[in-house]
């Protein structure tokens, strides 16, 4: 049969989802959730599960809106967060973010058409500012196909590491 050895090392819930009331949906958002799971709420469970931290993944829903999460962030140390960001998201910014507990970048372009080109000068500073130790991405795009500059990326993680 098989056997499965005891977890070493902390345990982590890599993808939450977190919002308060009020914040402020993209136009183009699926759905729009008319309750609240707050940051309090996810920490609740990641203690009623035995779960000593968690990722707060970016949420589609809100864009780039990405103030509550890095608020949540500031308070809670047990908890790292992921950002939708722009393309013109600047190195300041980023290095910011960063010292917040910002450990990644999602691109949420399952709506766009076209797709954005990733070898694209915009892309692509974008992309080399996001490199860096423990910084990882995300594409997410819809059933158009492969992202162009980047094959096979299409609903994968990928890491940003320096060359």
């Amino acid at each position: 049969g098989l056997s499965i050895a005891p977890l070493q090392g902390p345990l982590v819930d890599c993808h939450a989802h977190v919002w308060e009331a009020g914040m402020p949906f993209v136009s183009s958002a699926w759905i729009r959730p008319d309750y609240v799971y707050s940051a309090e709420d996810f920490l609740a469970d990641l203690d009623r599960s035995g779960i000593g931290y968690g990722v707060i993944a970016a949420a589609s829903l809100f864009g780039t809106y990405n103030d509550y999460t890095i608020r949540t962030l500031r308070k809670h140390q047990r908890l790292r967060g992921t950002a939708i960001l722009d393309v013109d998201t600047g190195m300041f910014e980023l290095e910011r973010m960063r010292a917040e507990g910002i450990v990644g970048a999602r691109l949420q372009w399952f709506m766009l058409d076209p797709l954005p080109d990733l070898a694209g000068d915009a892309w692509q500073r974008l992309l080399h500012r996001l490199r860096g130790p423990r910084t990882v991405g995300r594409i997410r795009s819809g059933p158009a196909g492969a992202v162009r500059g980047r094959p096979g990326a299409v609903g994968q993680r990928f890491a940003l590491r320096r060359p």
